[in-house]
């Protein structure tokens, strides 16, 4: 949440010479996810901008089935690692959809991912070669493999799923389930964000309760897709 709640300058609200603090709180918090905080934001900002939108959104690809979401994962998480070589080999990036392409079809993106990679890297290998690589692997690197999937299907998937439509009210939607709020980390009305993004986190709940009934007046009722019954109702934007 840092991460995010950074890349919108809600660390800093409308203070805009603390601007400072965001990226601060950007940097340090992707360090650990092994995450470009410039190249998120960068990304982000066009998946608000063209939500659901199959050409323009940069989260496009996330989208599909939840059985696909772990390959997609794993796709994501070699790409990360391959980006040098996928920019300097033009033929080798036609082996990716045309989603996942796109993803990384920016030059700017591709700079910062490839910082990242070395601000993260440095320390794993120093540590593997103090002698401390199943210390490193074991509580860093699959820990950071695992919350990033964990972000993937939370706050990429679960609050935009299917993807098939667009519009207010259609392209994202209020997920609520009992835990959810701690789950999503207070995301679970995910729709209030896209409408009100500089808004901190820890006020989307308050915004909830004021504008949760006139949404549900405009909403229709949905389920996530589980394998048996009782999956939560949500609301599609």
């Amino acid at each position: 949440m840092p991460l995010h709640e950074a890349t919108h300058g809600n660390a800093s609200g409308r203070h805009g010479h603390l601007r400072w603090v965001d990226d601060c709180v950007g940097w340090l918090s992707s360090i650990p996810l092994m995450f470009s905080y410039r190249g998120h934001q960068y990304s982000h900002m066009k998946h608000h901008a063209h939500t659901s939108d199959p050409l323009r959104d940069t989260d496009i690809f996330i989208g599909g089935p939840l059985a696909e979401l772990p390959g997609k994962y794993l796709i994501f998480a070699w790409l990360q690692l391959l980006l040098p070589v996928l920019k300097l080999l033009p033929r080798g990036q036609r082996l990716l959809s045309t989603p996942m392409r796109r993803v990384f079809e920016s030059g700017y993106e591709i700079r910062f991912f490839r910082r990242q990679q070395r601000i993260s890297l440095l320390p794993l290998v120093g540590l593997s070669l103090a002698g401390f690589f199943w210390e490193a692997l074991l509580l860093w690197y699959l820990p950071s493999r695992i919350g990033l999937f964990v972000l993937f299907l939370v706050f990429a998937w679960l609050p935009h799923h299917p993807q098939h439509e667009r519009g207010r009210y259609r392209d994202t939607r209020i997920t609520l389930f009992p835990g959810s709020t701690l789950l999503i980390r207070g995301h679970d009305p995910h729709l209030l964000h896209h409408m009100f993004p500089r808004v901190h986190t820890s006020a989307c709940q308050s915004y909830f309760a004021r504008f949760g009934p006139p949404l549900s007046s405009k909403a229709h009722a949905s389920r996530v897709p589980s394998p048996g019954p009782g999956a939560p109702k949500i609301l599609l934007r």
